[in-house]
């Protein structure tokens, strides 16, 4: 929770300076932590969720989408904008808006053995195991809102289904990944709509990942890497650089916890 201030209040600063203003969708203890930062305005309207068992921590994603009643962009609170390319690069119409897709190898030692336990509880697995990719989500965004319904329906559908059957997963298989990044491939594709990809594969193929991410524009501390003391050390130096106030703010409330 404390590192994850220090990478909240980065990106939320460097989201408003070279993307434009920006709102939060939190609850109210995350409004209270997150106070200091340069939002627009802070909506506590994860509470309606406060229900969904905290082991989905995908749904407070959704949630917001769904909450936000217009064309949206969603960033993970490990996600910095660098400068403004990626602006440029999204200044076009798209139905749904992604960071990249996940192919290769990397999605083939992510997603099957998270498929076999979900295929367990939820027999219609097939439903979203079907194209051999999957769409990252550390940037999702909607400019189709029927698109966007469908999603949040079937999302919210899906972890009913789930608790229900009693779902249980190993921590090896955490089916988070699985159950939003897959559904919406799958839901998109079956649209046939257009969804922007930030990241293209010919990006991938010219550089590596964090290579492709960086002519891009942003950073994405994706995983544990955002852990590590390297960069939790790179995040305070330029959360400090960037405005002291805030991190002094996020200094302070670190302590309280």
């Amino acid at each position: 929770m404390a590192y994850d201030l220090y990478h909240f209040a980065l990106s939320s600063i460097m989201a408003n300076k070279h993307m434009g203003k920006i709102s939060l969708v939190t609850d109210d203890t995350g409004a209270d932590l997150l106070e200091a930062l340069p939002y627009v305005d802070i909506d506590t309207d994860l509470q309606e969720i406060d229900h969904i068992n905290p082991k989905w921590w995908t749904a407070g994603k959704v949630h917001a989408l769904r909450a936000t009643q217009e064309p949206c962009i969603h960033i993970d609170g490990d996600v910095f904008f660098m400068n403004k390319k990626s602006k440029k690069k999204i200044d076009c119409d798209w139905d749904a808006l992604v960071q990249m897709r996940e192919v290769g190898e990397h999605y083939y030692s992510t997603y099957p053995d998270v498929f076999s336990h979900l295929s367990r509880v939820w027999p219609h697995i097939s439903n979203i195991n079907l194209f051999n990719f999957a769409y990252n989500t550390g940037i999702i965004g909607f400019k189709n809102e029927e698109l966007k319904g469908k999603y949040v329906d079937a999302y919210f559908s899906l972890l009913e289904q789930l608790d229900t059957a009693g779902a249980e997963f190993p921590a090896n298989a955490d089916p988070n990944v699985a159950v939003e990044q897959c559904l919406l491939t799958s839901v998109t594709q079956r649209a046939n709509v257009y969804v922007k990809e930030l990241i293209s594969l010919d990006d991938m193929d010219e550089s590596d990942l964090f290579g492709a991410a960086e002519n891009v524009g942003f950073v994405h501390l994706w995983g544990n890497s955002k852990y590590q003391n390297y960069y939790i050390n790179k995040v305070k130096t330029r959360l400090r650089s960037e405005s002291k106030r805030v991190f002094n703010h996020v200094e302070k409330k670190i302590q309280q916890l």
